[in-house]
């Protein structure tokens, strides 16, 4: 007993020392190699407003663990003000990952496209830099949006705009095309679907699924709205007729009755919405001055290329990369052509990537060639492009600039193996082949094709094809499949027993002293109310004039109907499960107590 009670001290006596060494033992900071690696992302959203407008410049710094000072940045037309920081937690491949976040509001000065320079963020000992963004400025908008031709009471509901930021353009110019959405009240647009719009000789983009929403002011009145944006160009020249566009959505109505029912009630409605029209006029493309490779682009591009490798043979192959950026119409850029095909070989050009312009934002596309040379070059040709400028009203050619290579040797293919001939005289022998030893195959060379089939081992017959395996299989499949009917069988006598239940007629008062003596959710009160409304109507089924003076307010009636039905199939499932407040209870329960029993 005494050896077990010292064997108890003692161990407590080492728990206790190996404790206070822990606690005090100094914190060592982590080493560079467990340190999170930090990372610093600039975002502008949105990267296109109007002047007047504001958008939202944020740094993010992953990986910090402490707050640091935010920098101050300055971009020449614009005014950038901190708005303050946020700091977050994220998981990140299994791991967390603090994230501190540097707000800022941008307000542009005057329209035209500007840049928010790269910042550098200095924190927990480190540089970051950011890249740098661009933002686009456009006209102001107008106080009053253009309100189609309709009467005041469309005006109340819903009404749908589509316009383009100008109307004259060229042919196979890209203009955006903006389509709006207003509905009266605020947070009132429930949902939309796909935009069909009336075109003739215009090509427009589809219409993407990420629509943005806002609230403005029109005659005085507030509106929901909810924009669309994509682009168009024209493939005719004269007038063309732009919509108009059909909008399948649905919204609430933003009407207050004059009612007891609780006021978050709210009545949605489907439409089919139709736009206003409006003409374009489309310039043909100049014949003066058409360069002989145009294949039909308009707008602003630039040209960046490289190649490599820069030092090769004769017969290897030189892969050829070209970025087009700018503003226009990408669907019809082609790839560069080469000035000079003389002592090459050109393979079709292939696309790599591409981003569409809308006619104000920047696109890029990406094209790869492969080229090989035929004989000993210094440099590869210039490359070039055609397109025709909208601003300027001219063509342009874009011509590479030659890119230095070194071949080392003339391209010669290999000669096909001589023909045996008959030997000549002893005299005078034929020529002696020369020998070639056959090199050894590796696994990363070319090999050849099998073209016979490998002998093939005796194999036994798998057990998953054996008809035994499957007929001792099949008696435990049986009795499984035996007793699951059993039981699903007796469930389904119990749940026809709990229906018949439930279908059981019930009186219109024994359904009010449930509403008012038991405590039941909001969903529970209100399927219990479209329960009493249905009792209480079938009670009451007649078509004398004397019957009809019993029925209620249709407008109260309706609403407090189609009120308990939106909670019931359109709420949130927190609003279901929450409990009635005793007022919300008391107006339902006193409009129904006050209906005729008889």
């Amino acid at each position: 007993m005494n050896s077990s009670s010292h064997c108890h001290s003692y161990r407590a006596f080492v728990l206790l020392l190996l404790s206070l060494a822990a606690v005090s033992t100094p914190l060592l900071p982590y080493p560079a190699s467990a340190q999170q690696q930090l990372k610093a992302t600039a975002i502008l959203d949105p990267r296109k407003i109007a002047l007047g407008e504001r958008t939202t410049f944020t740094i993010e710094i992953s990986g910090a663990m402490r707050n640091a000072t935010p920098p101050q940045i300055t971009a020449p037309g614009l005014q950038i003000q901190h708005m303050g920081y946020n700091a977050t937690q994220r998981i990140l491949n299994g791991r967390s990952t603090g994230v501190i976040s540097y707000i800022y509001a941008v307000t542009p000065i005057r329209e035209g496209r500007f840049t928010i320079p790269e910042v550098e963020i200095r924190i927990q000992n480190q540089v970051l830099k950011t890249e740098a963004q661009e933002l686009l400025v456009l006209p102001a908008r107008t106080a009053q949006p253009n309100v189609p031709d309709a009467g005041e009471s469309n005006l109340e509901a819903a009404f749908l705009r589509i316009q383009t930021p100008k109307s004259e353009l060229w042919v196979g110019e890209v203009i955006p095309l903006e389509l709006t959405l207003f509905v009266r009240g605020r947070n009132t647009i429930s949902g939309v679907g796909q935009p069909d719009i009336k075109r003739e000789n215009l090509v427009i983009k589809r219409f993407p699924n990420s629509p943005r929403q806002g609230i403005t002011e029109v005659q005085g009145k507030i509106y929901s709205t909810l924009t669309l944006e994509t682009s168009l160009f024209a493939i005719a020249a004269g007038t063309i007729t732009v919509g108009p566009c059909t909008l399948p959505c649905t919204y609430f109505e933003a009407q207050n009755y004059d009612t007891r029912v609780p006021s978050f009630f709210r009545r949605s409605r489907r439409a089919n919405l139709t736009s206003n029209s409006f003409n374009l006029t489309v310039k043909p493309l100049p014949e003066k001055g058409r360069p002989a490779d145009f294949t039909g682009t308009v707008g602003v591009f630039s040209l960046r290329h490289s190649a490599s490798p820069a030092k090769l043979a004769s017969g290897d192959p030189i892969s050829v990369d070209f970025e087009i950026t700018g503003v226009g119409n990408f669907d019809s850029l082609a790839s560069p052509m080469i000035t000079s095909e003389e002592g090459w070989k050109l393979y079709p050009s292939r696309e790599i990537s591409k981003q569409l312009s809308d006619g104000l934002t920047i696109g890029r596309i990406a094209f790869s060639q492969v080229i090989i040379p035929l004989q000993r070059h210094r440099q590869i040709p210039p490359f070039r492009f055609s397109y025709f400028d909208p601003e300027e009203e001219r063509y342009v050619t874009r011509t590479s600039d030659p890119i230095p290579i070194e071949v080392t040797a003339d391209f010669r293919p290999e000669a096909s193996p001589a023909s045996v001939e008959s030997p000549g005289s002893p005299d005078t022998p034929g020529p002696v082949p020369e020998r070639r030893l056959r090199p050894e195959e590796a696994m990363d060379d070319i090999l050849h094709i099998k073209t016979t089939m490998p002998a093939l081992a005796f194999q036994r017959v798998p057990i998953l094809r054996s008809k035994a395996f499957w007929a001792a299989q099949s008696v435990p499949a049986l009795a499984l499949v035996a007793i699951m009917g059993i039981g699903a069988r007796r469930r389904y006598r119990e749940w026809e027993a709990r229906r018949a239940a439930e279908l059981a007629p019930r009186s219109y008062s024994d359904i009010l002293n449930r509403l008012e003596s038991e405590s039941l959710s909001r969903e529970e009160f209100y399927r219990e109310t479209l329960a009493a409304i249905e009792t209480w109507e079938r009670d009451h089924e007649t078509t004398d004039d004397a019957g009809s003076d019993a029925l209620p307010d249709a407008r109260e009636w309706e609403t407090l109907r189609s009120g308990a039905e939106y909670l019931l199939y359109g709420s949130t499932r927190t609003m279901r499960h929450s409990n009635v407040p005793a007022a919300e209870k008391e107006t339902v329960m006193e409009v129904l107590r006050n209906l005729p029993s008889s």
